[in-house]
């Protein structure tokens, strides 16, 4: 008979507060009923753990099977998670449905309180970037000014020829 990957709710509560001893092992029935061998043989329904709670149940069993029948941090680390994520359900259910509602309009309008303010952040940076290329480029432009706007021929004015007679005649280093 196979074990479950993630034992039924009846062999999880009892994995969870498993301290030593005999261990629970929620494996299937041999009948062929959709039950595991526990809850057949006590004739209680199996009821298959979803979600977030199947997930730490899978765990739970595999940290049991890697301790070799000992109590260890992982062991109890699983046996922790799986009690919150109950807990988690348990308060759930008991949450009275005006009371979820506004817990779920509470939690959006605190979503749209800090898209905002995330967006508010992006224009500030968005501005201070473009506060930062305007002084480089500014900065750049003073630097290089005689490169971005040199002198027009009209306002170099015309050579004396004293220069002219200095530089000698055109091709020849001085």
């Amino acid at each position: 008979m196979p074990s479950r990957t993630a034992p039924c709710r009846r062999c999880l509560a009892s994995l969870q507060s498993w301290k030593g001893g005999q261990l629970v092992i929620c494996q299937d029935d041999d009948s062929g009923s959709t039950k595991c061998t526990r809850c057949r043989r006590l004739n209680k329904t199996c009821v298959v753990p979803i979600g977030p709670l199947k997930a730490r149940a899978t765990a739970l069993a595999q940290a049991l099977a890697t301790a070799n029948g000992g109590h260890t941090d992982a062991v109890k680390a699983a046996q922790t998670a799986v009690k919150k994520a109950i807990q988690g359900q348990k308060n759930a259910a008991a949450l009275p449905a005006h009371k979820a509602s506004d817990a779920e309009k509470l939690a959006a309008t605190e979503r749209e309180e800090r898209q905002l303010i995330a967006q508010e952040r992006l224009v500030d940076a968005v501005e201070k970037v473009g506060n930062t290329l305007a002084a480089l480029l500014e900065a750049y432009e003073g630097v290089h000014a005689n490169i971005l706007n040199p002198p027009s021929p009209s306002s170099l004015g015309e050579l004396d020829d004293e220069a002219v007679a200095e530089a000698g005649p055109a091709g020849e280093n001085v």
